[in-house]
């Protein structure tokens, strides 16, 4: 059940004509909260990776599919210290 217009968190949307089965939603899911951003939440349907090799590519799948988040990390001190793998890009 979802209450609110296209702005909310988990927006959906139905036909006005035959039921209310839901047809469209959210495909990446974000909170943000400018008072603090360090409270701000996100989820995406399958991972953070496109890589289907990576251990990321589908880990948040389940997550989004109970409609869970995760923490988005804004302050770079905890984003360095709980990083699993950094990646560094150099010109070619």
């Amino acid at each position: 059940e979802t209450d609110g217009d296209g702005d909310v968190p988990w927006a959906s949307g139905h036909s006005a004509f035959g039921g209310f089965l839901v047809k469209t939603g959210p495909v990446n899911r974000y909170i943000h909260d400018p008072s603090n951003w360090s409270n701000g939440r996100w989820i995406v349907p399958l991972g953070s990776s496109g890589h289907p090799g990576s251990p990321h590519f589908s880990d948040q799948q389940e997550m989004w599919a109970k409609v869970e988040t995760i923490p988005q990390l804004w302050d770079w001190d905890e984003i360095a210290t709980t990083a699993e793998t950094t990646q560094h890009l150099l010109p070619g």
